[in-house]
């Protein structure tokens, strides 16, 4: 039940804040109370425990409290209450672009236990954002938080202390954070973030500095001695070196930089779990290992690092590693840095250079091996400058990793002149890397060329070799990398090898087969049947409309030697596939409830084309939908990623620019085949869209929808001027999650005058497209972000009302409203995102009311100057009178004393009013009693 009320209300807050662009906040003061940020490294934290941790070198703290706001003595009275506070690092939100390299992060726990005992809201951190939650739900007393109330001139309220861990020389801010309350009946009011910490003030933003170094020189972070190295992998011991008791706290940085291309480093745990250990590449092109870790009693080693060595066997390379950052903390002393031992050197042994001028050369065959314009070939040569001189080899091995890309793949080794040793019967003469041959494939993108032999060594003239054969259907070698190279012309063991200088030409690659071509299709396999795909170059461009049930699009362009663009492009019919419960799911979305599940569903949500995925979506779409707007402001209504792309991050696919087009560089060989692109239609994330089927089918059956009753009341008859307000009420039996409706009505014989609120929360003027009033079109949509959590409509309950005026006289007014698919497909949709068929039925109007304890009459009706509320009681008593806008908003509130018997109250607040619809509400200890009211 508890969840039950905070999602509630954080839904509400949310929600709500759609409204303030668009509509103005009454009655309330969102500068009375503001919420304060105050940056401290020192003193006792504001929590309930020790574990709350002090402040030090090692963290900072942020502590929020509830202030009063540009002068205000008033009382504090928040009834709920949402705060949102990201953590930035060096200029990085890194809730949203987490960073390796960034170390600094909040300290979910510490920031559990500096949370203020008396407050029972859900705080609820992560390593880079915190989110606060206080809840009362009038409706539900039993699971309300106590409300937050300060006295007149109180002293800020402590909410709880935000506790970062943070590393030397990184830049800490605690972005501006959002803030909403409500105080009443007042929902969803903004705060002010006030990050002063009192008078003078202190920035959030800081660069965490080291501390001092130890008074004791004799405690250091040292490194090593390591064991092995050589042709073995290395260990080296990361420990603290003086220290004979526990700690409190003790973090350490290692640098290690490799002057070739090294293995990840590998962590084996000490004092530090290595679940507590970072490794990731840092900017010299090696990697950083970091260790953070408290309450430990000292073993005598933090950590050890394990180094494999280098990549390739055929190289070696030395290891150097550096303490860089470290800091250290006995039990009740203060926070220093130890001193650094000094660097540790790890040497790995391999194969040394040639002292013959000896290369291998690998070339990309730029014509194809036969007629067969899909076959192409990798060209592998040993060449000396010598030609007239033949070598004769012992000892030869070439390992090479293609990168392939498409429909592409290896075959076999051709044109080999570089030899290959005979077969014997001695099963260790010669050695092959098959089993009877020189020549390996050991996966789909890699193969090893070898063999060693003291019986039959192989002569060789200068440039002999042999070819990579390749098949090619649709693709491209787009590089070479050798993996490992030796060789030796002498007999004798492993040591007398030696690595040849290697040289790949780079302007052969991307190698490809003459033939642009590829499809579009959605991220479900469905193939988009109609778009345009530019293929731009320097000299020559091509614009290809696709329309054909292959879905596929394919050409030769006038110059393979110039470099291409290709892109893909789709835009009109907005609202393909775009309905109310795509907003559902988006909801849901960034609520937290049930996220998007593909990269490609986050671009489709991104309405507004800013990167994210956000309640301005939501909005730009809803307006989509109704019609205020025909058309994305800033977006096309297709968009198209580069298949072969992987997102670093699916659930960030902005992370970094994601590809919409492909380009062919300069030189390169065909035919390119396969430059396929996912097509996302923007706004469309349960992938309803049509895609334009190639055959005639009979499509969905609306009458095979189940039918969704709605009712309204038409009076039989209506005169010239007079308005009438229609209420449209759900009379149905099931849950009514969402839905969305077209409304047509006869303009020949009633003009618009307004929609108004009726039984439905988080309805509002936003609900409603009315810019095609004039031709008789009405649109409106709604749904519930979390129809488990909130309450939906009930059977009975009036979702909302229209108004209208009569032009003439009007004998019979039933046949005057309807609902119409053209103007907007009438469906309510379910959790699952079934569909059901909106209709509307007619009742008579409401007659004379049965007997109440209230008889209630707003007059006149509709109204020009001040209007009155009359009310027959039948019992005496107090009762308040209310006037709200058409969407809630109050305006006008009055306690009244009513005699028995009739009562009439003048409403003075309405008489500067402006034109439009207004509901009124009457209660009392006995009855409830309200409705709509329209101001000529």
């Amino acid at each position: 039940m508890k969840n039950f009320s905070l999602k509630r209300r954080f839904y509400l807050l949310l929600f709500s804040s759609l409204l303030f662009s668009s509509l103005a906040l009454k009655g309330q003061n969102p500068d009375r109370f503001g919420i304060e940020v105050c940056r401290i490294m020192s003193g006792n934290p504001a929590g309930p425990d020790a574990n709350c941790l002090p402040p030090g070198c090692f963290r900072y703290y942020y502590e929020f409290s509830l202030v009063p706001n540009n002068g205000y003595t008033g009382s504090f009275d928040v009834d709920d209450l949402v705060i949102s506070a990201p953590l930035s690092v060096n200029g990085t939100i890194i809730a949203t672009n987490p960073s390796p390299d960034l170390i600094s992060e909040f300290n979910s726990s510490a920031i559990q236990a500096c949370y203020n005992p008396l407050i029972s809201g859900v705080l609820s951190p992560s390593e880079g954002e915190i989110s606060f939650i206080l809840s009362n739900d009038d409706n539900d007393p039993t699971t309300n938080d106590p409300p937050i109330s300060i006295s007149p001139g109180g002293q800020p309220f402590h909410l709880f202390t935000a506790v970062v861990d943070a590393f030397p020389g990184e830049t800490i801010d605690l972005v501006t954070a959002e803030a909403f309350y409500s105080s009443g009946l007042n929902i969803g009011i903004p705060m002010t973030v006030l990050q002063t910490c009192g008078v003078g003030g202190v920035p959030t933003q800081v660069t965490f500095p080291a501390p001092s170094s130890c008074s004791d020189p004799g405690l250091c972070i040292n490194l090593g001695p390591h064991s092995g190295g050589g042709e073995n992998p290395a260990l080296i011991p990361v420990f603290l070196k003086g220290v004979s008791s526990n700690y409190e706290e003790v973090d350490v940085m290692v640098d290690v930089s490799f002057d070739n291309l090294m293995e990840i480093p590998e962590i084996i745990a000490g004092d530090i779990p290595a679940s507590d250990i970072e490794v990731f590449p840092n900017q010299s092109g090696g990697y950083s290992v970091y260790g953070h870790t408290r309450n430990v009693s000292p073993t005598g080693i933090l950590f050890t690092i394990k180094l494999n060595g280098p990549m390739f066997l055929s190289s070696g390379g030395t290891a150097v590693l550096s303490v860089t950052e470290g800091r250290y903390e006995p039990g009740g002393e203060t926070c220093c840095t130890p001193c650094y031992g000094p660097d540790e050197t790890v040497v790995f042994t391999g194969f040394p250079d040639c002292v013959e001028d000896i290369a291998i050369n690998i070339n990309g065959e730029t014509q194809p091996m036969s007629q067969d314009c899909a076959d192409m070939s990798v060209r592998v040569n040993v060449n000396w400058p010598n030609i007239t001189v033949h070598k004769t080899f012992y000892k030869f091995t070439i390992v090479l990793d293609l990168d392939l890309q498409g429909d592409i793949s290896i075959l076999d080794i051709a044109d080999n002149n570089l030899g290959c040793p005979t077969p014997t019967s001695d099963p260790n003469e010669p050695y092959f890397c098959g089993s009877n041959t020189c020549f390996e494939i050991l996966d789909p993108n890699t193969i090893r060329y070898c063999f060693r032999t003291f019986a039959d060594p192989q002569t060789a003239s200068s440039g002999a070799g042999f070819n990579i054969k390749l098949k090619a259907e649709g693709g491209c070698v787009n590089g070479v990398t050798v993996r490992e190279a030796y060789l030796s012309e002498v007999n004798g063991g492993p040591n007398t090898a030696c690595v040849p200088d290697v040289n790949v030409n780079q302007s052969d690659f991307p190698l490809c087969s003459p033939m642009i071509s590829g499809m579009a299709e959605r991220e479900d396999g469905d193939k988009l049947k109609a778009y345009n795909v530019s293929i731009s170059g320097d000299i020559c461009n091509y614009n290809i409309p696709v329309n054909n049930c292959e879905a596929n699009y394919a050409q030769c362009v006038c110059d393979p030697s110039d470099s291409y663009e290709i892109r893909p492009s789709k835009d009109g019919d907005y609202l393909n596939g775009v309905t109310t419960y795509d907003l559902v799911l988006i909801s849901k979305h960034v609520l937290g409830v049930q996220l998007l599940d593909s990269p490609y569903k986050l671009i489709a949500a991104d309405a507004n084309n800013s990167g994210t995925v956000t309640t301005f979506d939501i909005v730009q779409l809803r307006k989509l939908i109704l019609f205020v707007d025909t058309s994305f402001p800033n977006n096309t209504s297709w968009r198209f990623v580069d298949k072969s792309y992987v997102f670093p991050d699916p659930a960030n696919p902005w992370e970094e620019v994601f590809p919409e087009e492909v380009n062919i560089n300069q030189n390169a060989a065909y035919p390119i085949p396969n430059v396929d692109f996912i097509a996302i239609k923007v706004g469309d994330v349960n992938l309803s869209a049509n895609t334009g089927d190639c055959f005639t089918s009979p499509g969905v059956d609306d009458r095979s929808m189940a039918e969704v009753p709605w009712e309204t009341e038409v009076p039989t008859a209506m005169k010239t001027g007079e308005v009438v307000t229609l209420p449209f009420r759900y009379v149905g039996s099931g849950p009514l999650p969402a839905f969305q409706a077209g409304i047509g009505f006869d303009t020949e014989r009633l003009a618009f005058v307004g929609a108004a609120k009726g039984d439905l929360e988080m309805l509002n003027a936003t609900n409603f497209g009315l810019s095609e009033t004039a031709e008789g079109r009405v649109r409106m949509l709604w749904f519930t972000p979390d129809e488990g959590l909130f309450p939906m409509p009930q059977k009975g309950d009036v979702l909302f009302y229209l108004s209208f005026q009569a032009k003439k006289d009007i004998a019979d007014a039933g046949a005057l409203v309807w609902l119409d698919d053209n103007i907007l497909p009438n469906r309510s949709f379910a959790s699952d995102g079934e569909e059901g068929r909106l209709v509307l039925r007619f009742a008579p109007a409401a007659g004379a009311m049965a007997s109440q304890p209230l008889q209630v009459r707003f007059f006149p009706n509709p109204f020009s100057a001040v209007p009155a509320i009359e009310v027959e009681a039948s019992k005496a008593g107090p009762a308040t009178l209310w006037l709200f806008d058409a969407f809630g908003g109050r305006l006008a509130y009055r306690k009244v004393v009513l005699a028995e018997g009739l009562n009439t109250f003048a409403l003075d607040e309405a008489a500067d009013l402006p034109k439009g619809v207004y509901i009124w509400k009457v209660k009392s200890a006995y009855a409830k009693i309200s409705g709509v009211a329209v101001k000529q």
